[in-house]
């Protein structure tokens, strides 16, 4: 599972922001593309938050985190737990 909170440039949090893991790393391997068992995507909440699960462990994950109005930005290596 992987917690987050979306914020803008003023600390303010980003309600409705996109948040797609695009690569994951487990103990064995690396990889990118389609991941079964792991959420396609997460939209935050009013606070800003939100929760990517997998039914596999995960180590961590690559995300792209986008939001109207704001730039696009990748996250790699985003660790879980």
């Amino acid at each position: 599972m992987l917690r987050g909170r979306v914020a803008d440039s003023f600390g303010k949090p980003v309600v409705g922001a996109v948040v797609e893991p695009f690569g994951c790393k487990n103990d064995q391997s690396r990889w990118w593309g389609r991941m079964p068992g792991v959420d396609p995507l997460a939209i935050t909440n009013l606070n800003g938050e939100f929760v990517v699960t997998s039914e596999q462990p995960a180590i961590a994950f690559d995300l792209r985190v986008s939001a109207r109005g704001l730039a696009t930005r990748l996250f790699l290596l985003a660790p879980t737990g």
